[in-house]
């Protein structure tokens, strides 16, 4: 039953932004809003940068982002970009559903408890994530959409490389990124820490589909959604303000920590550490973001892996490592 409301739901959405789409393209159009050439590039097209029509002034690049965050796929609809919006919008009502059907008759600790392997701590887990990772994707684009109306203006020109949705989710199986020695070596200490939990425990490992599933799915959209809004959209817009890399970063690494405080975790410092190395690299690579995704996501994998591994051979150990990008030590 459950699947069916699913299917119908996402149908619904996407046949309406559809329909939309169609509407507009038979409209009549006010002449202070006229279509322009260079705005139909990719008109039609999912998760497009595209505008249909050409803004009247330059788009805002604060407030219509954290509407995003907070409702995905708000400013998609403002904008007519009508197949992205009802992607993040669906995306975000499959979530919710997960997330509240999951955590029926469940505590809030358990909820938070990352190293569980409960499947309804897991299915409210993933729901939640996939609402977290639909609103940031859709400030992302929302963002780069501004990017594009303020470049001519003379802002944003340091963002050089445009990288597409489609590059982002792409990013974490990037593998051409693991020669770099500031790609391996983080990862590196990832499997020294986890090497040293499972060491700790003795017994046979008990693992199963469901961890693998689990810990890379929640991984990959963790990786992919986070770095757009922190190192996509926050440190670019803290750049634009302070004009000092260092600075920019900084504040950002601050808040991608303080994003992740919680009774369990209530001074992130790992969590501003990897912030801070994940800007450092995403400055450096001219302001892209497939590195810092790629270090992200198999980090979170490698976490995971080695907590499912450990807690297997003994059930009643406590991990140790903590997840970098939420509030939690498992």
């Amino acid at each position: 039953m459950k699947s069916f409301f699913l299917i119908g739901f996402t149908l619904a959405l996407i046949v309406s932004g559809k329909c939309l789409a169609a509407s507009d393209d038979h409209a009549a159009v006010a002449p202070a809003a006229a279509p322009v050439d260079e705005w139909h590039l990719h008109d039609g097209e999912w998760l497009s940068f595209e505008l249909k029509y050409k803004p009247l002034k330059p788009r805002g690049f604060v407030f219509p982002q954290l509407a995003c965050a907070v409702m995905p796929g708000f400013d998609q609809w403002w904008e007519h970009q009508y197949y992205s919006a009802a992607f993040y919008t669906a995306y975000a009502g499959i979530g919710s559903f997960l997330a509240v059907d999951g955590s029926n008759h469940l505590s809030e600790s358990d909820i938070t408890d990352l190293s569980s392997r409960d499947d309804r701590v897991r299915e409210a887990q993933l729901g939640s994530q996939m609402v977290g990772d639909a609103g940031f994707l859709s400030a992302y684009q929302s963002f780069r959409t501004a990017v594009r109306s303020q470049q001519p203006n003379g802002k944003f020109l340091f963002l050089k490389h445009e990288e597409t949705l489609e590059e982002i989710y792409q990013a974490p199986i990037a593998f051409s990124e693991v020669v770099k020695t500031s790609t391996y070596v983080p990862l590196l200490i990832a499997l020294s820490l986890g090497i040293l939990d499972i060491s700790d425990n003795s017994g046979p490992p008990h693992l199963n589909g469901g961890d693998a599933f689990y810990s890379g799915a929640y991984s990959y959209g963790a990786g992919t959604s986070e770095e757009a809004f922190f190192r996509g959209w926050i440190m670019p817009v803290s750049y634009h303000y302070m004009g000092n890399e260092f600075w920019s970063n900084t504040t950002t690494a601050v808040i991608f920590g303080a994003a992740h405080i919680s009774p369990d975790n209530p001074v992130p410092w790992p969590q501003f550490a990897l912030g801070w190395y994940l800007g450092y690299l995403t400055q450096r690579n001219e302001w892209t973001l497939k590195q810092s995704i790629f270090i992200h996501t198999w980090w979170d994998i490698i976490t995971f892996a080695s907590s499912y591994y450990s807690t297997s051979r003994h059930p009643n150990s406590s991990a140790a490592i903590m997840v970098p990008l939420l509030s939690a030590t498992y």
